[in-house]
């Protein structure tokens, strides 16, 4: 089987186990049968998918979100400043 790459968007402050109850409706699969990944947009192109398969690889997902939406919000306040 390929690889399928659908972006969804999701409330980031969703529950692990709500997560995976989620996709797993929207795939009609049960949640055991989950192989998920993750990939900013903002890494290389060719930057390999990061697992997420655990709550804790769910935790370092919310974390890398956080983290690149604070860099993305404080280049934009400094671009503004510089204008």
């Amino acid at each position: 089987m390929e690889d399928v790459v659908k972006p969804i968007r999701l409330r980031l402050s969703m529950s692990w186990g709500y997560f995976q109850y989620h996709i797993a409706e929207m795939m009609k699969c049960h949640k055991t049968q989950l192989k998920l990944g993750y990939k900013l947009t903002t890494e290389k192109k060719g930057a390999k998918l990061h697992s997420l398969e655990t709550q804790e690889e769910y935790e370092g997902m919310q974390q890398d979100f956080l983290l690149e939406f604070q860099k993305q919000e404080a280049n934009l306040k400094k671009s503004k400043k510089t204008s």
